[in-house]
Parts: C-alpha cells; sequence; structure tokens
C-alpha cells in the first residue's frame, strides 16, 4: 500500500531535519516532568510508548514520517521519572502514562529523575544504568532519591537486601554532568520502637556508593543535611534523635 501524501507532508519532507527538529521542539510537552516505567509492555499497547489523554504527542505519533523526530524532541527537553518501577506522571492539565521508551530513543533522553524505597530491584536498576545497559548514554542530569522509612521500612527484607548488596559492591559511577543523590531518613511519626531512632546505616552508605564518572579531581561536591519541615540545616545527626519530622541528606556532584 503505498503512503498517502498530503500537501504538508510534500512541504515537510523538502525542510532539513534540523529545522523539522527545531519546529517539533516547540510543538511537543517540555521541561515536564513525565514517567517511563522498566516494566515490560502490556501486550495491547505494544504498538505504543505513549498512551493515555496525551493529546499533543499521540497525533505526531500517528505520522510516520514525523514520529522519529518528534519522540527525540520530547525525551531530549523532559525529565523522564522512575518511581518504585511503576510510574505516573502529571502535567498541569492531564495525566498520561509514558512507557518506558525503545532502545533507539533511550539515547535522546538527558534528564532522569529516579524515586524508590530502598530494594534489591531498585539496586539492580541503578547498576545498570550506571553500567550503560539501558542505553540511556547521552544523561547529563541523573537524581537519585532513595526514601528509608525508619518505622515501616527498617527491618523489611527488602532494605535488607538493598544494603546487604551495596555494602559489597564497588562504586556505582554514572555518565553524567551532575549527580544529584537524596536519602530521605523518615522520622516514627507514631513515636514507638524508639531504638529505630539512630544514624541510618543506609543514610552515607548510599550517598557515597555513587559518582560520576571522569577524573575524580574534576568533581565538585556539596553536601547538605536537612531536619524538620522548616528544612533546619544541621552538620550531622546525633545518635538518637526524636524528632517527628523528618531528615534529609543530600550530595550534589557535578562536573
Amino acid at each position: 500500500m503505498a503512503e498517502t501524501t498530503t500537501p504538508f507532508l510534500t512541504g515537510w519532507n523538502r525542510l532539513p531535519d534540523e529545522l523539522k527538529l527545531q519546529i517539533l521542539k516547540e510543538t511537543v510537552p517540555r521541561d515536564t516532568y513525565f514517567a517511563s516505567s522498566f516494566k515490560k509492555e502490556i501486550p495491547h499497547w505494544r504498538h505504543r510508548h505513549v498512551r493515555g489523554s496525551w493529546r499533543t504527542m499521540l497525533p505526531l505519533l500517528s505520522i510516520p514520517q514525523i514520529k522519529g523526530l518528534a519522540l527525540e524532541a520530547f525525551y531530549s527537553q523532559n525529565e523522564m521519572g522512575i518511581m518504585n518501577n511503576e510510574l505516573r506522571s502529571y502535567n498541569s492539565e492531564e495525566r498520561s502514562v509514558i512507557y518506558y521508551p525503545p532502545r533507539n530513543m533511550r539515547d535522546y533522553i538527558t534528564k532522569l529523575y529516579i524515586r524508590s524505597c530502598p530494594s534489591v530491584r531498585t539496586l539492580e536498576l541503578l547498576i545498570n544504568l550506571g553500567s550503560g545497559s539501558t542505553g540511556m548514554n547521552h544523561l547529563r542530569s541523573v537524581t537519585v532519591v532513595i526514601n528509608g522509612s525508619l518505622h515501616w521500612g527498617t527491618r523489611s527484607p527488602e532494605r535488607a537486601g538493598f544494603l546487604q548488596i551495596l555494602a559489597t559492591i564497588d562504586k556505582i559511577e554514572f555518565r553524567a554532568r551532575t549527580l544529584m543523590l537524596r536519602y530521605l531518613h523518615d522520622s516514627n511519626i507514631l513515636k514507638k520502637k524508639m531504638d529505630d531512632m539512630v544514624t541510618d546505616d543506609l543514610d552515607m552508605l548510599i550517598l557515597e556508593k555513587f559518582s560520576l564518572q571522569g577524573r575524580q579531581d574534576k568533581v565538585e561536591e556539596v553536601w547538605t543535611r536537612y531536619k524538620g519541615h522548616g528544612s533546619q540545616e544541621v552538620d550531622a545527626w546525633s545518635t538518637a534523635d526524636q524528632s517527628c519530622c523528618g531528615r534529609i541528606t543530600s550530595r550534589i556532584l557535578s562536573i
């Protein structure tokens, strides 16, 4: 079956690819947080990695002559997010679900945001990302947020497995310009099991095991610790912190 040709497509095909890409960058959603899933695609949606009421992108993806450049424009200027390996994203107007992009599109991803609880699956994802096996090799910025809840997660098998593997592996180095690590050390809001209210064994381990590829003498570091709802900055955690407001340790690396 011959391709349908319209006056628009005739004119479009005459444009240089650089101009086409610039036009599409002004058309697709930009500077927005979207979510990508590392789960296998649901068979019913196998022909798409975007579904939902995402009206801006779906028409572009339905045109074979435009689809590839539209995906390149989208992935290169939006932040992709992974949350607990099953993700949802929201923009200001409507809900979208975006499946993990095909391998030939992953090099266009430049900004990645990962947020998860400590688990073996999360650690495997981070190891694969650092090794380059995920296919995202042109990242500019990576944000990793690990939510380690004292009250609900300290004794969980997943957390124990995460801690055991992380303690034995070498550093995981990301190929990017900036890496932001945040560890959320939630407090025991219900004031039970006060023996848990001590320095978290994952706190420094998580932050020190991740780095950037390249000459380490060129890497700049900024460490920050916050405590409570008012984000009071502190130099170090006490050995028995009974705050009910939680605390955050942040480490930012840049080249």
